[in-house]
């Protein structure tokens, strides 16, 4: 299950500047549930009328919990895509992202690559 959600405004004639946050839940084993998502600036510049290119940095989170215990981690948060407009009113959109986030503690040696796709409604 994935969340997507932009607030902002264009500048100009379609430059859009917006806060955007993205989470995705999945669980690893039967009590075992982490978020994952990017809080920050994102933006969408169109290449034509139906596709656009995004892109967002922000503060990357990660909650692991299980019924023992929980943890959680900060980052940086990185994600590149594009928007794809599914009709002609430009009110679905069809959104992919490649998300790369890294741990800000230097005792974590790993870092998370993921892709995400979703159907957004645009409210104009």
């Amino acid at each position: 299950m994935a969340t997507d959600f932009h607030i902002g405004g264009v500048i100009g004639d379609s430059f859009e500047l917006y806060y955007v946050n993205k989470v995705v839940f999945f669980g690893t084993d039967a009590v075992n549930i982490v978020g994952t998502g990017v809080n920050g600036i994102g933006f969408a510049y169109p290449l034509n009328p139906d596709f656009a290119i995004t892109g967002s940095v922000g503060v990357w989170n990660e909650i692991d919990t299980d019924l023992v215990a929980s943890d959680s981690y900060t980052g940086l948060g990185l994600l590149a895509g594009g928007r794809y407009q599914l009709n002609e009113s430009g009110r679905w959109m069809l959104n992919f992202d490649i998300m790369y986030a890294k741990p800000g503690d230097d005792s974590l040696d790993y870092s998370v690559l993921g892709l995400q796709a979703t159907i957004n409604v645009m409210s104009h």
